[in-house]
């Protein structure tokens, strides 16, 4: 094992001793600009809305300390102080902290194995390995914090292996080898510690009750590189593996008869990205600025320029809110189970052929529970993998959201009404593959050379990784919920933004915010967007499989030095792809060929898409039509090592091209 601690040291914005006090009289920009914060207490009364700068003790920008929110008082606790040297610096306008951003690596291995030949027939062989890895990132995210959680990020890789093997000879001509392997692969990321439920502890609305550490967007002295805290999307996969083989060799006559059985079962259970599910704050700065009369309208609030900043709406505890609906844990089951059997036949003294095939089931992956979802295009329809009130029992989808989507136009059916099997694809049960090759050795002496060539079809698992990402923002297992009211007019009370300018907030962060967000009622929620999308299976999915020929000439052209000369190449097909087809039109398309402004309102995100009168957002197959080829030659001279000299040398040019995807990342 090891351990090892590396790092930089990196530059950083942290807040003043006088902010965390309240006292915002240095909110002066890069420009010199002196930003003016108004208490959203003395809001007057329409049409002007008035408000009073603050002025706690006659300073002006100054916030009474009691006013501070119990969000804020726990966020200062945790971020360091400036550093000394830099105490000067204004963090509106450079960096003033200075702090190390260490890898911290941890690893060790240990194993155990024995060997023992319990007869002169039987040999018995086993080993067991564990290790563990882990990296640990107090300042993944940004700057490190003093308690080590919010911007940090820890992972963990446990792994536990057995195997065992067994050769038993049953005469000179047969012998056999039984092996059977095991293993367990643990993975998972993390800000802070899993166990903790830091939304609750910190008084945060949590209504689906996830571990984990909210995204925090700004508290008034910049984001750095993209939130001022961003923990670790959390993710963690627990995978098991079971493998046993038994392959055998029986020779009789010209015959070496080779056969072979293959069985696996893997548990994988594995939770995608969870993103944003401990919830996202993002501090509203037109809460602490003064209404602008003059350039307002009936339809659009402005706030006076140079008033309200983000550090004093930080401080008093006036944000919006999200939490996400994410898939959590698939609980996949998956087979591969095989056959084989081979002659290698010596027809001749000149010529082998080797004549086998390999016959390969291996059923579609399965959740345990079946909380998929597909989509049926005849009917647009979501397909379900199981029913609703099951999906309500294990909280995979609540029926707040379901009565949203339903009430846009959003329909659902059960696999049982679309006619499909449970998992919502069909198993392959002709996976046969030939293995087929031959060995002639042509003239004498000098003259001669061999001649080799081989064709085989094989067959590959689908890989999880490139689905579930994508499958885990499915409707109905994932959603927004918002708490957007003092910004958005969709859900301000009045119909119109920025409603935080002219009101007194009443939800302070930390105080009385746990319901700001509620699963019961989903805010925030418009067709056309993430909420609306989903990601399916065709349910004829044929196994991806590859085809490989070769063809090879051999001749000794000195002693121990063979000249090589080879033609080969493979044919892929079946071939992970996916039809992303009802894709937004582009903006500048949509004007030029429709002669229209962009569309606003709720069917901004609809009217663009090929199916405009339904709600759907992106409909993307993941089938398997995807192809590849290549093909080349290569030439070869090679020298076994004979008196202290041996070399190889060889020249390689391939031709290759393909349609098809990298899972679900790109398009080729």
């Amino acid at each position: 094992g090891y351990k090892m601690r590396s790092g930089p040291y990196n530059n950083y914005r942290v807040p003043t001793p006088a902010m965390r006090a309240g006292d915002f009289s240095g909110l002066v920009d890069a420009s010199g600009t002196f930003q003016t914060i108004y208490d959203p207490l003395t809001t007057g009364a329409a049409p002007n809305y008035v408000r009073q700068p603050f002025n706690y003790g006659g300073k002006i920008n100054n916030i009474d300390p009691t006013r501070i929110s119990p969000f804020a008082k726990y966020i200062y606790s945790v971020i360091p102080l400036p550093t000394p040297a830099l105490a000067g610096v204004n963090p509106l306008v450079g960096n003033n902290y200075s702090g190390a951003a260490p890898l911290i690596q941890n690893q060790f291995t240990w194993g155990a194995r024995f060997d023992h030949r319990f007869t002169d027939k039987d040999l018995v062989y086993g080993r067991i390995t564990k290790a563990m890895s882990s990296n640990y990132r107090p300042a993944q995210g940004g700057v490190p914090t003093l308690d080590g959680f919010g911007n940090s990020r820890t992972d963990t890789y446990p792994n536990e292996s057995l195997s065992l093997d067994w050769t038993r000879t049953f005469s000179p001509s047969w012998f056999n080898e039984f092996m059977f392997s095991a293993s367990r692969t643990v993975t998972t990321s993390f800000s802070g510690d899993f166990t903790r439920y830091y939304t609750d502890e910190l008084g945060l609305p949590n209504p689906n009750h996830q571990p984990g550490y909210p995204v925090i967007n700004n508290i008034g002295v910049g984001t750095g590189g993209g939130n001022y805290f961003q923990p670790i999307n959390w993710y963690m996969q627990y995978y098991n593996y079971f493998i046993l083989e038994d392959n055998g060799t029986k020779i009789k006559g010209k015959h070496e008869i080779q056969y072979g059985l293959h069985l696996r079962y893997d548990q994988l259970t594995h939770m995608p990205q969870q993103q944003r599910t401990a919830g996202n704050l993002s501090f509203v700065a037109a809460t602490t600025a003064l209404y602008d009369p003059v350039n307002s309208s009936a339809t659009t609030r402005v706030a006076t320029a140079n008033t309200g900043h983000v550090g004093a709406a930080f401080y008093l505890g006036h944000a919006n809110y999200e939490v996400r609906l994410a898939k959590g844990k698939y609980y996949i089951h998956q087979h591969e189970d095989s056959f084989y059997i081979q002659d290698n036949w010596r027809v001749r003294p000149r010529l082998t052929l080797n004549l086998g095939f390999r016959w390969q089931f291996s059923p579609y992956p399965n959740d345990k529970y079946y909380i998929m979802s597909g989509f049926d295009p005849r009917t647009m329809s979501v397909v379900l993998g199981n029913t609703l009130d099951t999906f309500y029992k294990i909280n995979a989808t609540t029926p707040g959201l379901i009565n949203v989507l339903t009430g846009y136009g959003m329909k659902f059916k059960t696999w049982k009404e679309a006619g499909l099997p449970q998992k919502l694809v069909y198993n392959n049960w002709h996976d046969v593959g030939p293995h087929v090759g031959f060995a002639y050795r042509a003239l004498e002496g000098r003259k001669s050379f061999v001649l080799r060539g081989g064709f085989s079809t094989n067959y590959n698992l689908i890989p999880i990784y490139g689905w579930n990402d994508r499958m885990r923002m499915n409707t109905p297992f994932a959603a927004f919920y918002q708490n957007y009211q003092l910004t958005d007019s969709a859900q301000s009370p009045d119909g119109l933004g920025n409603y935080g300018l002219v009101s007194v907030p009443t939800i302070i962060t930390g105080k009385n915010s746990a319901n700001a967000v509620t699963f019961d009622k989903p805010m925030g929620i418009t067709p056309g967007t993430e909420t609306f999308q989903n990601a399916y299976f065709d349910p004829h999915q044929p196994t991806s499989r590859v085809h490989d020929w070769n063809l090879t000439l051999e001749k000794e052209i000195m002693r121990d030095t063979v000249l090589r000369v080879a033609y080969m190449g493979n044919r892929a097909t079946h071939q992970d792809s996916y039809d992303d087809w009802n894709a937004q039109m582009p903006t500048y398309t949509w004007v030029v060929t429709r002669k229209l402004t962009p569309p606003t309102g709720v069917v901004a995100n609809t009217i663009t898409r090929p199916n405009p009168d339904l709600p759907y957002g992106n409909l993307q197959e993941y089938r398997k039509d995807g192809w590849g080829w290549s093909n080349g030659g290569q030439v070869e001279i090679s020298r076994r090592y004979s008196k202290g000299v041996g070399f190889q040398v060889f020249y390689m040019l391939m031709n290759t091209n393909k349609a098809a995807s990298h899972g679900w990342y790109s398009d080729s």
